[in-house]
């Protein structure tokens, strides 16, 4: 019996893992620059994948960037070329793989728990339904990814440093990305991609080589640089002011003295504030 085959879909950013019953969503924010969200910069939603794993050069002719990366483990590397395609007004869906298995979830908690974290203020958590719909662009989604069934799904951070949001005191450790991770249907071919523009009926598709793993990553990003905190040893500093973005979400957004923010205690050296990485999850 054939060995099963692997996509991988890292997700990166702003990005909210939206659950309806047993189906996810991953939704990627409308985060332009505005300054009544603290947003610095507008975020991008792209994809990024290997040119070598691209089955049709029609399709590889639309990326926007292209760019080489070492990939392997140290002492094993070799170089590739990539590719940047625009996921702007995108509802994506993932074709080609195993929908039968039943996967599993690894420490989702480690999400930004959007419900706890509103609820904590004493704040409605009621989600916009237009974040499901057909057109999600007027709930404040920039591009939508419906999780195949059977996937598994599993927030990875690197630090396991508890989090405070202020106000409310919901503490957690925070994620710094989501995996996917779902079987080729058929091994020896690939996996696709089915784009749908918001409020359009026809579907493009994105046609991957088969035979290998297939990593790709999905992303909701801006160009704002890391900032660094200076401040005294023992004290706390707001580690992501930009986190009130996913506020946007909500059918009534908590006024400005009750949207709470991530906080970190901070060292004699300071505190790397990473910008823009940490995902969340809501219920609708």
């Amino acid at each position: 019996m054939a060995q099963p085959v692997y996509l991988t879909i890292d997700l990166i950013g702003r990005i909210c893992l939206i659950r309806k019953g047993s189906q996810r969503w991953a939704v990627f924010l409308k985060a332009n620059r505005d300054s009544n969200f603290n947003t610095r910069r507008s975020h991008f939603p792209a994809l990024s994948a290997p040119f070598d794993r691209v089955r049709r050069q029609r399709v590889a002719d639309q990326a926007k960037v292209t760019f080489g990366a070492l990939t392997g483990s140290s002492g094993n590397e070799f170089a590739e070329s990539r590719g940047v395609w625009s996921l702007v007004n995108q509802d994506i869906r993932v074709t080609g793989v195993d929908t039968t298995g039943t996967g599993t979830l690894g420490k989702l908690y480690k999400l930004a728990q959007l419900d706890a974290i509103v609820a904590s203020v004493s704040h409605p958590t009621k989600f916009k339904k237009g974040i499901l719909g057909a057109d999600p662009r007027s709930a404040g989604i920039s591009a939508r990814l419906r999780i195949p069934k059977g996937a598994t799904i599993q927030a990875i951070s690197e630090s396991s440093a508890e989090r405070t949001f202020i106000p409310g005191n919901h503490k957690q450790v925070l994620a710094d990305f989501i995996r996917v991770r779902i079987p080729f249907s058929r091994p020896a071919i690939g996996p696709s991609l089915r784009f749908k523009s918001f409020g359009a009926a026809k579907r493009q598709t994105f046609k991957f080589t088969g035979a290998a793993p297939l990593k790709i990553t999905m992303s909701n990003l801006c160009r704002c640089v890391e900032q660094v905190n200076l401040q005294k040893p023992g004290g706390v500093t707001v580690e992501d002011r930009e986190f009130v973005v996913f506020y946007k979400l909500l059918e009534k957004r908590p006024p400005r003295d009750k949207r709470p923010v991530p906080q970190v205690a901070t060292a004699s050296s300071g505190v790397f504030v990473p910008e823009c990485y940490r995902p969340g999850e809501g219920s609708i």
